[in-house]
């Protein structure tokens, strides 16, 4: 099920027709139903188009002005995006089990009730942000109020116990109590999942990455087609948003710069793909780089393909799949200990990782990887594409899901 008509719709894929509020102007939705082996997976794509003060913080959570960088986003779990009767009034026949993907803008507890009253198979609760364990958040960076239940939330400037946070939550736990469900996640997300106590199963799952797409390819040759000059290249993913931690990324480059010899310095080449944010911060810096910008999927694997390493600093992310997908393309990742990193990225054998907040940590791994001989970084690619393989390719993801959905219908 769809909320957009586009071209190339299969005849198995119904759209659906919200009502025109449904649908904030700051936001794009979709809403995907995508059944697989008798499985129906809700797989929602969705990118904010401005940022939420373009049309106020307070048509979002009735809460005023926010005091936080915490995001809000599901300000009221009893009224779905989405009206479920749009949902299960589509739904003509049995399956073994439900998948949810992303939630913001299309579906909450509320729905996944409605939808377990309607063919009443186990419900397998996945999601790329915290929103399933919260009261309201998607990501909640410091905050640990989740724990006990919500209340007193830092991103409604609430002091109130039992603030709008907390009421979602209770909604939640009643939703969750009255359906048969599991949360799916990686080991970093599945900790925090354990620890707010919403949920009776909660079961190790990775990222699913497409290796026929992102697959290793001629480093040589992949600079050429983006332009490149450098003889080690750097790969940032830039973003403003604080969570990913690009003034970590910046120190860390620098500081790396710093130590080599002027007649190396020229050899570095920094591949910036997404915002200007990074950009701008190395304005003054000397360092060469070549900012691809926003880039579409082939490009994406390209700039992988292209680069020496990736390097990520995010601080409060469950991935980000930007890691799955480096490795997979072979290139190894120097990163923070956190989200998907601690599942799959070995020191030297996928990449280089450090505690979080180690800036110096970071440059030392950037280091250690340039410091490689040919041969020793030929067979440290060689071995990230095998590690990826067996976290998250696509028939190793599969198998896992199968596994779980089995458990949950015995």
């Amino acid at each position: 099920m769809t909320i957009y008509d586009y071209d190339g719709k299969k005849d198995n894929i119904i759209t659906l027709l919200p009502k025109p509020e449904q649908l904030q102007p700051s936001m794009l939705r979709r809403l995907v139903i995508l059944p697989i082996k008798r499985i129906v997976c809700f797989v929602g794509i969705y990118k904010l188009l401005k940022m939420i003060k373009d049309w106020g913080v307070e048509r979002l959570t009735g809460a005023g002005k926010r005091k936080s960088d915490i995001l809000f986003l599901y300000p009221d779990e009893e009224n779905p995006p989405i009206q479920p009767e749009l949902i299960t009034s589509n739904i003509h026949k049995q399956y073994d089990a439900v998948i949810t993907g992303f939630w913001e803008g299309m579906l909450n507890t509320t729905s996944l009730k409605a939808i377990y009253d309607k063919i009443g198979c186990p419900i397998i609760i996945g999601s790329p942000d915290m929103a399933p364990m919260t009261g309201g958040c998607y990501y909640f960076g410091k905050c640990r109020n989740f724990y006990k239940e919500c209340g007193c939330c830092e991103a409604l400037g609430s002091k109130d116990p039992n603030d709008r946070s907390h009421h979602n939550y209770m909604i939640k736990k009643k939703n969750y109590s009255s359906i048969d469900c599991a949360f799916i996640g990686n080991t970093w997300m599945n900790e925090f999942a354990k620890k707010s106590k919403l949920f009776k199963n909660v079961f190790l799952s990775e990222v699913m990455i497409d290796e026929n797409r992102f697959c290793e390819g001629d480093r040589f040759s992949a600079r050429l087609d983006l332009g490149l000059t450098g003889e080690f290249v750097i790969m940032i993913a830039s973003s403003s948003q604080p969570r990913k931690g690009n003034l970590d990324i910046a120190e860390a480059v620098l500081e790396f710069y710093s130590i080599l010899p002027a007649e190396e310095q020229n050899s570095i080449e920094i591949l910036i793909v997404g915002d200007d944010y990074i950009e701008n911060i190395f304005e003054q810096s000397k360092i060469n780089r070549c900012n691809q910008g926003r880039v579409d999927m082939d490009k994406l694997v390209l700039c992988y393909q292209a680069s020496d390493i990736f390097i990520s600093a995010s601080n409060d992310d469950a991935g980000p799949s930007m890691i799955n997908q480096a490795i997979m393309c072979g290139t190894p990742v120097v990163c923070y200990d956190n989200g998907t990193a601690i599942d799959v990225i070995e020191n030297m054998a996928s990449g280089y990782k450090v505690k979080p907040g180690d800036k110096r940590g970071l440059a030392e791994g950037i280091e250690a990887i340039y410091n490689l001989t040919d041969k020793e970084y030929s067979e440290l690619r060689r071995s990230c594409r095998e590690i990826a393989v067996r976290h998250n390719s696509t028939d190793v993801c599969i198998r896992n899901l199968l596994q779980i959905i089995s458990k949950m219908r015995n």
